[in-house]
């Protein structure tokens, strides 16, 4: 056997026996084959097609050939060693690790090219897992034949096999490597005195695109086999133990490096290690080769990346990845035949001419290939498959933020300038836009960074929970650096990834589990710097104006844990300490963070941090936090507040920021709400949400808050405000709507049945009632057609919606078709539902307008609501008829000493006539003498007899149907 290693290609010849084949329906070959079995071969077979995009077609311009499926075709015993002993010759020439050790060699097809048969550039797809490369094995023909160059490239690199020549004699082969052993093979039949027919080869890797030239004479046989492994490399189990480290090294087949090339490696890496600590932590080299998310694998690298890799896997000092990264590029493209085609198609489509429309017919896999980017519009680099050799593929959810492109060696590129796309994809004009055109990349790299400079691959962590697990693990281990050294960091490394499955869903979870497996010595000044950096990262990361939804603030409290945890102050200093916690609380106002003080912790944490930092500054940032946060979230601010362990001092300034941010300064100065002190004011009260302002109308009404109101403002921020929340609420443009809210909260109901009632709760109940009084008063609603405002385009029907007329009659219309029409389009005019009937027929057709009764059914919905819901006012202060000069009058804000009687009278001058009663002025005095419980039968009776009047009306229909039949 001999061979000539042409870079990623592999060709030679092998002598000696030759195989005896046979093709189910031609019969046993002869060696070299004649002209007739060569013409059953090609009757034999079938024309071979060729893969493009997810399809198999069939087109002679691209390939044109014969060929013969796997299964018919059989050869002798002694064939298995020949084959057995090329494959390895072939695997040591390509530098595969551990030679032909694991590789197959699978026939996939017999082929045969005649005169014209030719193969387009292409790159041979992986048809079976573990397949890596092609073999070609050449079977002699009589007469031989002319042309079918092999054209083979890879890297920019270009090399020929002369399929028409004979094996040459022995020389040197190309790279400085000499050939072994073995005959030149010719077209004749061995006989003494000539040479005897020998097999030539070609193998390559899969990746290489080759293209075969057009066969000129003669006839070429050749045997495709797919090159695969069988072995894959296994994979590495978690070691536990003190031989953690040695136990990790992955399980595969190894290229031979020599010691002296490992040495320069380590010594290269000592030099990148010495470095000064801002130098790059990682760097990223490219492979040689095309590699996919299946067959990615440190087992699986081809020729030169296998060598490169195994150097640095085998560096003690490294942590060694492979990554594929995917680069999509999406443009205009331009193409003048495409263009052309596609609007002569549109045109001639739109005529109906066949024969245009076939013509113009754009395909979109053959213009992908032809097409040109013109304009790049967008760009997406992101990273697939990562390969540990400890954990082996990690899941493709891991999100490992790494600067891969900024890190490549010598400046190089991932995706260099004039990289041939992997795949590409057309999409023709659609509307008004262009043709698409979509490339896309991928490029396998190895990716090694420093152990000792673990740390610093976190300088950035992708989330606040990753930046403060980092943190904590760091000034664990510098605790445990004074009393067992590394035993304690590795024990701290074990639980937090106790609980992560393998592989890690993060690179923060990752490294973790990598500091456990593989632990790396670092003095005390590298642990106090590392923990110095994680601590700064859990600052900028809490700082971040980050949405809740991204992760960055749902654990902030926890920062402020950590902040003014032990140790912290001493090695960062009591200044950067307060400063940090103050930062935090600040990070709290941005406007991303809408939600954050909805965090249980939160509270706590403030008040465990103000105790520990005794900082004047602090506790302005949180007064200033609960200031800017009460209108938006009331609820939270007043658990901050409240809470008790908060210091005294604290507590104080927390209570008059609130109270100022809801109720406005000089309620707050004023400190007993009194309607006078909020005229003014500036609170936010009148812009909080409805839920909002319920919330502290049971704070305002508590009987918590009236006890605590003798014991300061400390006590409850919201003691003594009842008249200042009163007053808001009145101001409010949807006051109305807010009183029904408020008099259903347990709080205002319980302040209203104390003695004598909270004179701010009666307030609440008088401005209802003075609302609901003259509704109720206008008695039941009458039936009524007419709508003054209505108006629709046809003057007809906006005169007829605005007269009392419940029906009328519109003709005009010259068919029963045209009249439908109308009917249809006026069925909802002027927001009123009709009952619109088509009849009719020609120019007698009309149709018949009937108004509905839906607006008369809310203004009687309405009524009986507010009867029922005046009579419930009134029996929240079981008011009776009051003295005249209670009357219907408005009443002013009433003192804090204001006492029940009055409220009363007001409420009941209202409330008595809510019982269907109109009573002036006069008569109301008169009644004034007579006992509660006569006004109350008078008024129940006269209710009674209200009801019943409405109960006689019929009821609208609350549907319509529209009529269009004939009649």
């Amino acid at each position: 056997m001999r061979w000539t290693v042409l870079s990623q290609v592999v060709t030679g010849a092998v002598g000696g026996p030759l195989p005896e084949v046979a093709v189910r329906g031609v019969g046993k070959l002869a060696l070299p084959i004649d002209a007739g079995q060569a013409k059953d071969l090609i009757y034999a077979g079938q024309p071979a097609p060729y893969g493009k995009g997810t399809n198999t077609v069939l087109d002679p311009n691209v390939r044109k050939a014969t060929q013969i499926e796997a299964d018919r075709v059989c050869f002798s015993e002694g064939w298995d060693a020949t084959l057995r002993r090329l494959v390895t010759g072939v695997a040591t020439a390509l530098s595969l690790p551990g030679g032909g050790a694991g590789v197959e060699a699978r026939l996939y097809k017999l082929l045969v090219y005649e005169a014209g048969g030719h193969f387009k550039s292409h790159r041979d797809t992986e048809k079976e897992p573990g397949m890596f490369g092609t073999l070609l094995v050449q079977l002699p023909v009589e007469g031989g034949h002319t042309g079918g160059q092999l054209s083979i490239r890879h890297l920019g690199r270009k090399e020929s096999w002369d399929t028409a020549a004979p094996p040459a004699a022995e020389t040197k082969a190309k790279g400085g490597r000499k050939s072994a052993g073995g005959k030149a093979s010719g077209s004749q039949s061995g006989s003494a005195g000539k040479q005897a027919p020998a097999l030539q080869y070609a193998a390559f890797y899969a990746d290489c695109e080759h293209e075969l030239h057009t066969v000129e004479s003669g006839l070429r046989v050749v045997l495709a086999y797919n090159l695969v492994r069988v072995q894959k490399p296994a994979a590495a189990k978690p070691a536990k133990g003190a031989a953690a480290a040695a136990a990790a090294q992955p399980t595969m087949a190894r290229p031979a490096i020599s010691a002296a090339s490992l040495k320069a490696v380590t010594e290269a890496v000592r030099a990148w290690e010495a470095a000064a600590a801002a130098a790059q932590p990682l760097v990223t080299l490219p492979l040689a080769h095309k590699y996919t998310e299946a067959n990615l694998d440190f087992g699986a690298l081809k020729s030169d990346d296998g060598v490169k890799v195994q150097a640095l896997l085998q560096c003690p000092l490294l942590d060694v990845h492979l990554v594929l990264i995917s680069k999509t590029v999406i443009g205009t493209s331009y193409n003048s035949g495409a263009c052309y085609h596609k609007r002569r198609r549109r045109h001639f489509c739109w005529g109906y001419d066949d024969e245009s429309d076939s013509e113009g017919y754009e395909d979109s896999e053959d213009m992908a290939e032809t097409a040109v980017m013109d304009e790049i519009y967008d760009t997406d680099t992101a990273t697939g498959a990562w390969i540990s050799p400890l954990f082996g593929r990690l899941h493709q959810g891991a999100s490992f933020y790494l600067p891969l492109e900024d890190s490549m060696l010598d400046d190089d590129e991932v995706f260099p300038d004039g990289l041939e796309p992997d795949d590409r994809e057309y999409e023709g004009y659609t509307g008004n836009e262009g043709p698409t055109l979509t490339h896309v990349y991928h490029r396998a790299v190895v990716v090694a960074w420093l152990r000792s400079r673990r740390s610093q691959l976190l300088a950035k962590p992708g989330s606040l929970s990753d930046a403060i697990a980092l943190a904590e693990q760091r000034l664990a281990q510098l605790r445990g650096s004074g009393s067992g050294g590394r035993d304690d960091t590795r024990a701290v490394g074990a639980a937090r990834t106790k609980a992560q499955p393998y592989p890690a869903a993060s690179l923060q979870q990752y490294l973790l589990q990598l500091e456990e497996r593989q632990p790396h010595p670092v003095d005390d000044s590298r642990k106090q710097a590392d923990a110095k950096q994680a601590l700064q990262a859990v600052l900028d990361c809490a700082a971040k104006e980050v949405p809740v939804w991204m992760g960055g603030r749902p654990t902030v409290h926890k920062a402020l844990t950590l902040f003014t945890s032990p140790g912290v102050a001493q090695l960062c200093g009591q200044q950067w300490q307060q400063q940090a916690c103050v930062r935090v609380v600040q990070s709290l106002t941005a406007p991303a963070t809408v939600w954050d003080l909805t965090q249980e912790g939160l509270p706590a944490a403030i008040a465990s941090a103000a105790t520990a930092l005794s900082s004047t500054a602090f506790n302005d940032a949180v007064a200033d936090l609960v200031a800017r946060q009460a209108p938006r979230q009331p609820r939270d601010c007043y658990r901050l507040v409240a809470h008790e362990a908060l210091p005294a001092a604290l507590r104080v300034r927390m209570v008059q920021a609130f109270r100022t941010a809801v109720f406005g300064n000089e309620a707050a100065a004023a400190g007993n709400g009194t309607a006078a002190a909020v005229a003014g004011g500036s609170g936010c009260l009148a812009q909080m949400q409805a839920t909002d302002v319920c919330f502290l109308a049971g704070l305002v009404f508590s009987t918590e808050g009236a006890a605590a109101a003798g014991a300061g403002a400390a006590a409850a921020p919201c003691s003594g405000m009842a008249g200042a929340f009163t007053a808001a609420v009145l101001r409010r443009g949807d006051c109305q709507a807010l009183l029904q809210a408020l008099l259903k909260e347990a709080a205002v109901r319980q302040a209203l049945s104390t003695q004598p009632p909270e004179p701010a709760a009666v307030e609440l109940v008088v401005a209802r009632a003075r609302y609901l009084e003259p509704r109720v008063q206008q008695g039941v609603p009458k039936l009524d057609f007419s709508m003054p405002n209505a108006s629709c385009d046809d003057a007809r029907v906006t005169e007829f919606l605005r007269s009392p007329n419940q029906s009328q009659k519109f003709g005009g219309f010259g068919s029963i078709v045209a009249a439908r029409r109308w009917a249809n389009a006026y069925q909802c005019a002027g927001g009123c539902r009709m009952h619109a009937a088509a009849a009719g027929s020609g120019r007698n057709a009309f149709v018949q307008l009937t108004k509905g009764r839906d607006i008369y059914n809310q203004q009687l919905a309405q009524y009986q609501a507010a009867v029922k819901e005046l009579a419930e006012v009134r029996a929240l202060v079981g008011a009776a008829p009051a003295a005249p000069a209670a009357g219907l009058a408005p009443a002013a804000v009433p003192g804090p000493n204001a006492g029940a009687g009055a409220a009363a009278g007001r409420v009941g001058g209202a409330a008595g006539s809510a019982q269907g009663v109109v009573v002036p002025r006069q008569q109301q005095a008169n009644a004034a003498v007579k006992r509660p419980s006569d006004v109350a039968a008078v008024g129940a009776a006269a209710q009674q007899q209200r009801l019943h009047q409405a109960q006689q009306v019929p009821q609208a229909r609350t549907a319509v149907v529209l009529d269009l039949t004939d009649d």
